[in-house]
């Protein structure tokens, strides 16, 4: 991303900004998205750490794209805040200017405009704490969850080598941080009152953003909400099982179970029988599916609509041991995010508080497949623990997590087969919210993304302040 040193247009009536956002030229854009008329990027620096005395000139770059209104009204901008931690924007940014079927971002975008600011480490932001290298060059082909998990320690602790030795603190990389640089950017952008969308850790980002100043957000939706007092790593094996005990029981009511029986109990007897003997075939030579790398399958697959359909099917693919799945892909595998950025964030916040003594007394009295995914998952599991340390993050000193500020109307939805942000999440911090309504739909994780028009026509109505619209099986929290 090319930086020209001029001076970002006024996007809306503000405070006068103390720090300058310059024009850039945005990355590769397809057929059809026109620069400057559909799309237009910017680069913001910011202090490497907010705060600190004036002689640390350490700084970092903040890239945001602008998806240009297709018709100016008095409707406030929309600030999008993505995942993660570490999921870059460009989709996000797709899917309003070039969506591939209707959705809640390319209808607000007719009538305002959209600001994604990514976090910083990610995406357009510099540096990039990408783990890519180091991921294309883990070539070996491991046989054993044990083998898998040291290949990716071992990928990762190279990674935060390298990280190091290119002079980046790693420490500068932390929710209270990018929840400052959103005020920050917003007012280098002469953003004004705004409306905030927020989805999983984004949603993080968004409530530390509006305690810490609430002025000048006018409305915040917050999907697949994280509670600032729950440790969603911690939390994740028995999430998991709450997930795959919801999808059972939804199952029971229907066919599902005719064809299909009890997913629960097959999705238990098929991990426990892929622990033993990891799944091999001589018709796929070198490909293995071991317990860790199944449920994986299973925990990914919660993520879309399309995977939580095909998840009777995959359960029962695992507990007979088809060799098929060794061919097949995730199935709700979610986008890649910026791993470097995503272990600099977690391993001082959530991931700092595990260690193998406090995952196995969280998962012991849990189903035999949610303590398989206590012990071998990399990002929210025992292998973590390992990875932290090659990370050398100083766990972050623990802040108030009160929201008293936080008194504008908020919208929080969730699905009810989320298997990382349950609905107790948003239900707990709803209680802590004075203008909060709080909903559940039928669906995985970023529930209005997976329940077809309704959620964007929920999306929709709250930002233009209409009557909410009633999804199919939808609940008040």
């Amino acid at each position: 991303m090319s930086v020209v040193a001029v001076a970002a247009p006024a996007a809306a009536s503000g405070a006068q900004a103390s720090v300058q956002a310059r024009v850039a030229k945005c990355p590769k854009l397809p057929a059809g998205v026109k620069e400057g008329k559909d799309v237009r990027c910017y680069a913001v620096r910011q202090p490497l750490r907010h705060g600190r005395r004036p002689d640390d000139q350490r700084k970092v770059t903040i890239g945001v794209t602008r998806a240009v209104a297709l018709r100016h009204t008095s409707a406030p901008p929309l600030i999008f805040l993505s995942g993660g931690p570490g999921e870059p924007n460009a989709q996000n940014v797709l899917a309003a200017v070039k969506p591939k079927q209707p959705n809640a971002l390319s209808s607000l975008r007719r009538t305002r405009d959209i600001y994604f600011i990514e976090q910083r480490g990610v995406g357009l932001s510099r540096p990039e704490l990408s783990c890519e290298k180091e991921m294309k060059a883990a070539t070996s082909i491991p046989g054993t969850d044990a083998e898998i998990s040291a290949l990716v320690i071992a990928t990762y602790e190279a990674c935060a080598g390298r990280l190091k030795r290119q002079g980046i603190d790693l420490g500068g990389f932390t929710t209270a941080q990018i929840a400052q640089d959103l005020d920050s950017v917003r007012r280098a952008l002469h953003i004004g009152r705004a409306d905030v969308q927020a989805t999983s850790y984004g949603t993080k980002v968004a409530l530390a953003a509006a305690q810490r100043n609430p002025k000048w957000i006018r409305r915040m939706l917050l999907v697949s909400t994280i509670d600032p007092r729950a440790n969603f790593a911690l939390d994740a094996p028995g999430n998991l099982v709450r997930a795959v005990n919801t999808l059972n029981a939804t199952c029971n009511l229907t066919s599902c179970r005719t064809r299909y029986g009890n997913l629960r109990e097959k999705l238990d007897a098929g991990i426990e029988s892929l622990a033993q003997a990891p799944l091999t075939s001589p018709a796929a030579p070198g490909q293995v599916l071991t317990a860790g790398l199944a449920i994986t399958k299973v925990f990914s697959a919660f993520y879309t609509k399309q995977g939580i359909d095909q998840l009777p099917s995959l359960i029962s693919a695992i507990a007979r041991r088809d060799p098929k799945l060794l061919k097949a892909g995730d199935a709700g595998a979610t986008a890649g995010l910026v791993t470097g950025q995503e272990y600099s964030v977690l391993c001082g916040e959530e991931l700092s508080h595990l260690t193998a003594a406090r995952i196995a007394r969280a998962s012991a009295s849990l189903p035999s497949y949610a303590r398989t995914f206590a012990g071998t998952q990399t990002t929210l599991g025992l292998p973590a623990v390992s990875i932290c340390k090659a990370f050398d993050r100083k766990p972050q000193v623990a802040r108030p997590t009160g929201l008293s500020n936080v008194r504008m109307p908020v919208l929080l939805v969730s699905g009810s087969l989320d298997q990382v942000t349950p609905p107790s999440y948003a239900a707990a911090v709803r209680k802590r919210l004075p203008r909060a309504t709080s909903i559940t739909l039928p669906a995985g994780h970023s529930a209005v993304n997976n329940v077809g028009p309704c959620g964007q026509k929920l999306v929709v109505a709250f930002f233009d302040v209409k009557r909410l619209p009633q999804c199919p099986k939808q609940r008040r929290n």
